[in-house]
C-alpha cells in the first residue's frame, strides 16, 4: 500500500497507487485507505489488490479509479454483461452472487447500526433471489439522438443497449422490436423515454412512450407490428419527470401478477416491485413482522395498488391505506373489489394528511413503504398515534436508519430485522424492520 505520511494529493493526483480493498461501502464502491484516509473505488471488490488513481479529494475521503486489479479477490468473478463498467444500471456483476448478498446485509447492520445508533440489531438471515439475472418485470430506457438504451454510470449520456442481462426475456425482445420497428418506420416520434412492464398473469408487455411534444401518432400501427406488446400509452412527458398527460391509450395497458390467490393489476404508470418472486417473500416477511390478529386495524402508508394492504385485510378487522398516486389508488381500489375484500379503504393523499384523516381510528399496526428519502415528515406522527407496531419496509438503509433513530426516542425498540434481495447485480438494499412500543 502506497505510505507517506506527508503526501500531497493533488501532487500524486495522476499518479498510479497500490491499494488493498477491504469493504463495500452503500452505494456500491469498494472501500480502502490510504495512510489512514478512506477511498472510494467504483468496481473493486473486497479482498482485491488494486492499481488506482485518484480523481478527487474530499474533505474526509479519496475517489479513486480503478486502473488494473493486481491481486483479484477470492470473490471476484467475471461480468457477463459486456457493457459493466459503462452502464449506470449494475455495480457488482463482478461479485459472486452469496458475497453480494453477504454484503448487502452487512452494510445494512452497519448503517442503521452507524446513523441509527443502534447496537447489537436482532438482524435475521437475508433472502437471496432464486435468479440473480434476468428477474426485472419492469425498465426504463433513454432515447437520445436515436439512441436506445440507459445512461451511462455517472452520467445523464445514453449508452446503446441491446439485450439487458437483468431483464426477463420478454421485456429484452418487447425492447429491441419497438425500438426497431420506430426507428425504421416512425423514427420522427420525439420520444425521450420508454417504460416496459411485463403483466406476469399473460407473460406480455406494456409500453409506455413519453414524448417531449404531440406528433402524428400511428398506435395501433405499433402495436400490431410487436408481438411481444399488448398494450401502449403515449404521455407528454418533460425528461427526468413520470408523470405527464396522457394523449393515446391503445390496448391493455394493466400489468397483472398473483400471489397468496390473489390477483392484483398495476397501470403501467403505476409504481409496482419489479422483482416477482421476491415480492412475494417481502410480502411473507411483512405478513410475518405484522403478526396480526383479526380483530386489529391497520394503516399501509405509502401502498401504492395494495401489494401489502390487500394481503394484510385477510388477515385483520379493517385496513386502511394511504398514497398519492392517484392512479395508485383507483388500482388499489380496484383491486380490493375484484378479490372480495370489503375491509379496506384506500385514501388519495400524501402521508401527512393520511395520518390526520385516520388518527380518530388509532390503528394498532402502522405499515409504510416509502420512496427512498424515507418516511421523515410522518415518523413523529406514526408515533403519536402509539401503535403497538410498526413494520418499515425500506429501499434506503441510510434514510432508514434517520427513521429508526427518531421511532426510538419516541419508545419504540427494534425487535427484529431482515434484508430480502430484490436487485441482484446492484447495491440496492431492501430491508424490512419490526418495531413494538416500549
Amino acid at each position: 500500500i502506497y505510505s507517506d505520511s506527508n503526501i500531497n494529493f493533488n501532487r500524486y493526483k495522476m499518479a498510479p497507487l497500490i491499494v488493498d480493498i477491504t469493504s463495500l461501502a452503500y452505494g456500491g464502491k469498494g472501500v480502502g485507505r490510504i495512510d489512514g484516509k478512506v477511498v472510494f473505488v467504483p468496481y473493486a471488490a473486497p479482498g482485491d489488490r488494486v492499481k488506482i488513481d485518484i480523481i478527487s479529494e474530499k474533505k474526509g475521503f479519496l475517489e479513486g479509479r480503478l486502473l488494473e486489479v493486481v491481486l483479484p479477490s477470492s470473490i471476484r468473478q467475471d461480468p457477463p454483461c459486456p457493457l459493466f463498467g459503462r452502464c449506470g444500471g449494475c455495480h457488482w456483476e463482478h461479485i459472486s452472487y452469496p458475497a453480494q448478498v453477504d454484503w448487502k446485509d452487512r452494510i445494512f447492520r452497519e448503517t442503521i447500526e452507524r446513523i441509527g445508533g443502534i447496537r447489537d440489531l436482532p438482524l435475521e438471515p437475508p433472502i437471496p433471489a432464486a435468479e440473480p439475472f434476468r428477474y426485472r418485470v419492469k425498465a426504463q430506457f433513454h432515447i437520445k439522438d436515436h439512441i436506445w438504451g440507459f445512461f451511462e454510470a455517472g452520467s445523464h449520456r445514453v449508452i446503446e443497449v441491446g439485450e439487458c442481462y437483468l431483464l426477463d426475456p420478454v421485456l429484452n425482445k418487447a425492447f429491441i422490436s419497438l425500438r426497431n420497428y420506430i426507428e425504421e418506420n416512425q423514427s420522427g416520434l420525439p420520444i425521450h423515454t420508454v417504460e416496459i412492464g411485463k403483466s406476469d398473469l399473460d407473460g406480455k408487455a406494456v409500453a409506455l412512450i413519453h414524448l417531449n411534444e404531440k406528433k402524428d401518432l400511428k398506435p395501433d400501427e405499433i402495436l400490431e407490428a410487436i408481438k411481444e406488446l399488448k398494450g401502449i400509452e403515449f404521455r407528454i412527458t418533460l425528461p427526468g419527470k413520470r408523470s405527464g398527460k396522457i394523449i393515446s391509450t391503445i390496448g391493455d395497458t394493466s400489468l397483472v401478477y398473483r400471489f397468496r390467490g390473489l390477483t392484483l393489476q398495476a397501470e403501467i404508470s403505476t409504481f409496482s416491485q419489479v422483482n416477482i418472486s421476491q415480492n412475494l417473500r417481502l410480502v411473507d416477511t411483512v405478513l410475518e413482522y405484522v403478526d396480526v390478529g383479526h380483530e386489529d386495524s391497520i394503516l399501509d402508508l405509502y401502498c401504492g395498488a395494495g401489494n401489502l394492504a390487500l394481503p394484510l385485510a385477510e388477515r385483520c378487522r379493517k385496513a386502511i391505506g394511504v398514497d398519492m398516486d392517484p392512479s395508485a389508488i383507483s388500482d388499489a381500489t380496484s383491486n380490493a373489489k375484484a378479490n372480495s375484500i370489503k375491509n379496506v379503504n384506500f385514501i388519495c393523499s400524501d402521508a401527512s394528511m393520511g395520518l390526520k384523516s385516520v388518527s380518530k381510528t388509532l390503528p394498532v399496526i402502522v405499515v409504510l413503504d416509502p420512496p427512498r428519502e424515507g418516511g421523515f415528515e410522518v415518523i413523529k406522527g406514526i408515533a403519536g398515534l402509539k401503535p403497538r407496531r410498526i413494520v418499515y419496509v425500506s429501499c434506503n438503509p441510510s434514510t432508514l436508519a434517520r427513521d429508526l433513530a427518531v421511532l426510538i426516542r419516541e419508545g419504540y425498540v427494534v425487535k427484529r430485522a431482515r434484508v430480502i434481495d430484490m436487485f441482484p447485480q446492484t447495491y440496492h438494499i431492501e430491508g424490512v424492520v419490526e418495531l413494538q412500543h416500549g
